[in-house]
């Protein structure tokens, strides 16, 4: 049985330290498609916050760790858990401002998503 849905992938969101501040940045632009799997890879030396209105911390990504946000891999159709198309998506400083290391958001989607 086919399910005719593939994995593609939005280019890949990074910043690097410098880039970051006390009060939240929008972090590359906003969703292309609607999300299925999002991952949040902190290689820098603070922990960041997430947020996506700007304002409310949503996540804590600690130093050189990530986080894996898995909406609906398992669904076979387009109905389900997503996050929207067109979300931004803000970072922060989470404690002090680091010194070292990038930021990245991977975006995963399957074709024919809305």
């Amino acid at each position: 049985m086919s399910y005719g849905k593939r994995v593609l992938f939005e280019t890949l969101r990074e910043e690097s330290f410098s880039f970051t501040a006390a009060t939240y940045k929008a972090f590359g632009d906003p969703l292309s498609n609607s999300c299925r799997q999002i991952r949040f890879t902190n290689e820098m030396d603070e922990p960041m916050y997430i947020s996506f209105d700007g304002t409310n911390n949503v996540e804590r990504v600690a130093t050189n760790s990530y986080v894996l946000w898995d909406f609906c891999s398992n669904k076979v159709n387009d109905g389900g858990f997503f996050l929207g198309k067109e979300t931004q998506i803000y970072i922060k400083n989470a404690s002090g401002a680091p010194t070292s290391g990038v930021f990245y958001a991977t975006v995963v989607y399957g074709k024919g998503d809305n």
